[in-house]
């Protein structure tokens, strides 16, 4: 058994360090992280140069409009206090107010009344480090304007993206799932078909390594990118991340899935110009699939009923349920038990193809 694991790794070994050599690697690598950090810094690049808030003012105080008229602030009104905080939870994936304020009836007799007033403020889950801050710096802004300090209550206040896929955070979901699944299917069938190709895997197959233990080697230099590329997207979103549980769940889920689908490329294929077609389409279906899933395309019906149980949309469900506390946990489980069947069944595939291949 040691002595299958040693071959296995020096296989799996090997194939990393080839892959290196491949520039579709390293490419991809620059890829998530440059669409991903692009995605994040429109914030920095089109920042105004005023600080954005958005204020709930059911009362309609002259608070408010005395806000709204500030050179040093810029103001977005929202109709309902679930809208103000919708607009508040997704920042830290894109562009968007950092702090929301909630203005109670009655407020500007409150201002002229008591010594420091309180306003209930929210701040997004993946800003929950720099709250303080952004407090601090908006109740500065508030008495240079009133004269009179006013209190930011962030209590309890600190809020979750919601269950639900917006369009913002859908193509940051959309883009960082179908990369992490590109390395799998796309490196794992390339590194063995190099080997077909130089001949080099009729020299592994003469030693004491088998057909079996190629393909796990392939498999586990598949999983070791995979893991790279997926820790890359969660340095760049790890303040956003609520549940390192269910992200632990996508990483499995990813992994199985991405693997078994380039495993069933290397191991049917034997010419790169026999696979290109079929690799583009399921990479179209797999970055297809989750976008039509999160802009909710009107389908017919037997389709509606599909799309969710297809293995990337519900590893994209999986993903986004790990950056929020609004979670139906009995679909995350139903989420992964899918993709974990569907892996094995392409995985029972696999052996039986590589059975024939030992033949």
């Amino acid at each position: 058994m040691i002595d299958k694991m040693y071959i296995i790794g020096s296989i799996a070994a090997k194939d990393i360090q080839d892959a290196l050599k491949n520039r579709f690697v390293i490419y991809q690598i620059i890829a998530v992280s440059v669409i991903l950090l692009s995605i994040r810094g429109l914030g920095l690049i089109l920042e105004p140069p005023t600080t954005q808030i958005v204020i709930f003012d059911p009362g309609g105080s002259t608070f408010s409009s005395m806000v709204e008229d500030s050179p040093d602030l810029r103001v977005i009104q929202a109709e309902s206090l679930v809208d103000l905080q919708g607009v508040i939870s997704n920042m830290g994936f894109g562009l968007g107010a950092e702090l929301g304020i909630e203005i109670p009836p009655g407020f500007d007799a409150q201002l002229e009344s008591m010594d420091q007033p309180e306003l209930q403020g929210y701040v997004s889950w993946a800003n929950r480090n720099k709250a303080v801050a952004i407090k601090d710096e908006i109740e500065s802004a508030l008495q240079e304007l009133t004269g009179k300090p006013i209190l930011i209550n962030l209590e309890g206040n600190i809020i979750t993206p919601p269950g639900d896929i917006g369009l913002l955070v859908g193509i940051v979901t959309m883009f960082a799932v179908t990369i992490i699944l590109t390395i799998g299917i796309i490196l794992v069938p390339s590194l063995m078909l190099e080997e077909k190709q130089n001949r080099t895997l009729d020299a592994l197959l003469v030693s004491p390594a088998s057909i079996g233990q190629v393909v796990a080697g392939k498999a586990l230099a598949g999983t070791f990118y995979i893991l790279v590329t997926t820790l890359i997207v969660y340095l760049i979103y790890w303040s956003g991340v609520y549940s390192w549980g269910i992200t632990g769940l996508f990483v499995i889920g990813a992994v199985l899935f991405a693997v078994s689908v380039g495993l069933i490329f290397g191991v049917v294929f034997d010419r790169p110009q026999e696979m290109t077609g079929w690799l583009s389409l399921v990479m179209v279906l797999v970055s297809g699939t989750i976008f039509v899933e999160l802009i909710n395309l009107d389908l017919p019906p037997f389709l509606e009923q599909i799309l969710p149980w297809l293995p990337p949309v519900a590893l994209a469900k999986i993903f986004w349920a790990s950056f929020s506390s609004q979670v139906d946990y009995q679909q995350v489980w139903a989420s992964f038990a899918v993709v974990v069947i569907i892996s094995g069944l392409l995985f029972g595939f696999i052996i039986w193809r590589i059975r024939q291949l030992d033949r």
